[in-house]
């Protein structure tokens, strides 16, 4: 089982600054999701990867090693734009 189970629990809520969360109280226990994980649980596509690194997390562990890796060995360049000195 999953917060992703429950999504019918969250509640949308506007912060002071004007920013979407949605909130949920399950089992005592306070959840906060921002739109952006909220979509990983609403669409198919992205739901069946939650579901299968939901029931494999040594796997997710292992896939998130060699995407970090990879990410700091070839480095992102230009994703930042110009320099900052």
């Amino acid at each position: 089982m999953s917060l992703y189970d429950n999504m019918d629990m969250m509640r949308e809520r506007i912060t002071a600054q004007g920013k979407r969360q949605f909130e949920a109280s399950i089992m005592g226990l306070k959840f906060m999701m921002l739109p952006v994980d909220r979509a990983l649980g609403v669409d198919p596509g992205f739901r069946t990867h939650v579901d299968f690194y939901n029931r494999n997390r040594r796997q997710f562990r292992i896939d998130c090693v060699r995407a970090w890796t990879k990410l700091t060995e070839l480095g992102c360049e230009g994703v930042l734009g110009d320099k900052v000195e």
